[in-house]
């Protein structure tokens, strides 16, 4: 189990490097990407991955006017926001927990989101008062996780809005 977890970790490395060498983005922080990985554990990436998936959909970002500038680009976050059942849902069922009854522990995933907002990756969205155990929670990816992911070789969304010049 080890020799797999640390397969996986040198995997990450090798394509980190290699993708950073190849970005089209210019990538300054290789080096601290490389110690997130380190301490990263496999749910950590899981849980980056999960928050990818279901709250950086096409379609979310839509043009609207700016006066002055003319047409912009935006994410409300109601549209993340009304994604936080899902959210949690997904996360839970990504790392293995029953969801059958609705009763699952949230607060894993909740645990593991904060951590990734320790590493910058992450962005907590505001939503009411937690109440526990039931109550879901929203965050979304930061430009960080997405810069991340990309030199994973992970598919993401939205980048063109993230990475304006």
């Amino acid at each position: 189990m080890a020799e797999e977890f640390n397969d996986k970790k040198r995997e990450r490395y090798v394509k980190l490097i290699g993708n950073a060498l190849r970005s089209e983005y210019q990538v300054q922080d290789v080096a601290s990407f490389v110690q997130t990985i380190e301490q990263f554990n496999e749910r950590d990436v899981i849980v980056l991955k999960v928050i990818n998936k279901i709250m950086n959909k096409d379609g979310d970002w839509k043009s609207q006017p700016n006066p002055g500038i003319g047409s912009i680009m935006k994410l409300h976050p109601s549209n993340l926001v009304s994604r936080a059942q899902e959210l949690a849902t997904q996360i839970a069922m990504a790392l293995g927990q029953k969801i059958e009854t609705n009763m699952f522990t949230r607060e894993i995933g909740f645990g593991i989101c904060n951590r990734l907002q320790g590493f910058g990756l992450a962005h907590e969205l505001e939503l009411s008062p937690r109440e526990l155990p039931l109550t879901n929670y929203a965050f979304r990816i930061s430009v960080q996780g997405i810069r991340l992911l990309k030199l994973l070789g992970e598919p993401v969304s939205n980048c063109d809005n993230y990475f304006k010049d």
